[in-house]
């Protein structure tokens, strides 16, 4: 992701409101991690980066200026936890199924998980642009 076009951007639709400040910030710690540091990123890693404790609506906001439209910084997607504490990305049409349904099957047992959503916490990446 190159920094001036989605700055561009930035500046032409939010130069006056805090969520472009916001997002700003983060787009520019968010470029300054090496690639492992950015595959993994979690509310409160995305709120200290501006320095905040609670998601309000402008830091929502960022965060939707820098995951939608063509100058996407960051994807997300959600991390599941099963009941012996495993962890597995979920991307793609899992992570569809369970933001749209709460259907998620378990990825190692092939059993349907009760309540799925409440085991999967969301996290974003670093958008790369060759995907």
């Amino acid at each position: 992701m190159e920094k001036d076009p989605l700055f561009s951007y930035i500046e032409t639709r939010w130069a006056n409101e805090v969520s472009g400040h916001l997002a700003k910030v983060i787009a520019e710690r968010v470029m300054s991690l090496r690639p492992q540091e950015a595959d993994c990123l979690s509310y409160p890693d995305l709120l200290s980066m501006v320095g905040r404790r609670y998601i309000d609506r402008d830091f929502q906001a960022a965060l939707t200026i820098l995951t939608a439209g063509k100058h996407a910084l960051l994807r997300a997607y959600g991390v599941y936890v099963d009941e012996d504490g495993n962890e597995y990305p979920l991307r793609g049409e899992d992570f569809t199924a369970l933001l749209s349904e709460n259907v998620l099957v378990h990825p190692q047992t092939g059993e349907v998980v009760e309540n799925a959503a409440q085991h999967v916490a969301p996290v974003f990446e670093k958008a790369q642009e060759d995907r």
